[in-house]
């Protein structure tokens, strides 16, 4: 049977993607291949730009998945964003990717971390189990959160632990002259936490770590 990788270098010049629109790669950053559409299939997860804005946090994802040795595009989907992830087993025994991404608006600074299932993807915001926010709110308010890492410690199909978020977070009301102008140059007290997460067919907070995890959810 005759294999088939992907080389970075094939796609330094626009290629057509699959899908309606005929999207073009002008470029490809990760290739990353797993069981994504089922437990034996064989797939592969393209990251690259086709012409998307911000709002589709600049980039998109071509899904091929792999028949009779040759490799065949399932869809093209703007803003599924694939390019700093890894992967993990769901209770499915198909692989889903754990993945971080940065977004920032209006005063907002965003680390997200996020599970795709490609069997139906979402985006970042979409498919957050996590997000630190830091802002300074109309000058009246401020807040520091950040993640500093990710330990991996069990297995799916288990109540026990399988990934731990160590996270910072602070945040305090600025005083009148402080909010007169607009200063941030203090900052919050600033306290560590984790969260603790449990996979089964997707990754959710631990029931026990469910309060702190609120401190860093979804907008």
């Amino acid at each position: 049977m005759r294999t088939m990788t992907f080389d970075p270098s094939q796609f330094s010049q626009p290629k057509p993607a699959s899908g309606p629109e005929q999207t073009w790669f002008t470029w490809l950053s990760t290739v990353t291949y797993g069981h994504f559409l089922g437990p034996s299939s064989t797939d592969a997860a393209l990251s690259g730009w086709g012409g998307e804005t911000h709002p589709d946090f600049s980039g998109g994802t071509l899904l091929l998945t792999k028949v009779h040795g040759e490799w065949q595009p399932v869809w093209y989907k703007h803003g599924i964003i694939t390019r700093s992830c890894r992967k993990i087993i769901a209770s499915t025994q198909r692989d889903l990717l754990l993945c971080e991404e940065e977004d920032g608006m209006i005063g907002h600074s965003y680390q997200i971390l996020y599970v795709l299932d490609l069997t139906r993807p979402e985006k970042p915001w979409d498919a957050a189990v996590l997000v630190a926010d830091s802002y300074v709110l109309m000058c009246r308010e401020q807040q520091k959160q950040s993640i500093e890492r990710i330990k991996f410690e069990g297995a799916a199909e288990t109540d026990a632990t399988f990934m731990t978020v160590f996270a910072r977070h602070g945040r305090r009301k600025l005083t009148k002259s402080e909010t007169k102008a607009c200063a941030e140059n203090r900052g919050p007290i600033v306290r560590d936490y984790r969260i603790d997460f449990i996979l089964r067919d997707t990754l959710r907070p631990a029931p026990w770590s469910a309060d702190v995890a609120r401190l860093f959810s979804v907008r």
